[in-house]
């Protein structure tokens, strides 16, 4: 039996130059890939086969004081700071999501791609997660500005943050 890979976004995987992609593996492929495992490459091109329940995380620096999570973007180099879909401006420099609660100028976790458990959410499973203003987590698709799928929901109280790429709203 042959393997398949699955290419999220498929114009964006193992490509250098700036672009950065992934694919996600179904059944077992030479090199110790295993199922459910994914191929993940940054800009640079360098790829590592990364388990959805490790996570990919950043470490930054609060920009203002910061939730747990909460979408944020890039601010520089170093800082992160809320995103909001109403700002079209924010489209390209969305991050990921915070795992904690940061005061401003400490340092604070972005997970960039993986799982995450939080006993308050409710999400409906299988549905996708959005950001609405300040990155507040919603099922709900903004109507002006960009939307961008954060992930979706593995269960009520599980998410996994992929995301993917912005869609400009007209």
């Amino acid at each position: 039996m042959g393997h398949m890979i699955k290419s999220t976004p498929p114009d964006k995987v193992m490509q250098g130059g700036g672009e950065s992609g992934s694919v996600t593996v179904t059944g077992v492929l030479p090199g110790g890939a295993t199922e459910g495992q994914r191929l993940v490459a940054n800009a640079l091109g360098a790829a590592i086969w990364q388990d959805p329940s490790d996570g990919v995380r950043v470490t930054k620096i609060a920009s203002a004081a910061l939730s747990g999570h909460r979408v944020v973007r890039s601010l520089g180099a170093t800082q992160v700071a809320y995103a909001d879909p109403s700002n079209v401006s924010h489209a390209t420099h969305v991050l990921g999501m915070t795992t904690h609660a940061a005061a401003f100028s400490s340092p604070i976790d972005v997970l960039t791609f993986g799982e995450i458990e939080e006993s308050s959410w409710s999400w409906v499973p299988d549905g996708l997660i959005y950001f609405a203003a300040n990155g507040v987590l919603t099922q709900v698709s903004p109507v002006a500005g960009f939307t961008q799928v954060v992930g979706f929901a593995l269960s009520s109280t599980k998410i996994m943050v992929e995301l993917r790429a912005p869609i400009m709203l007209i």
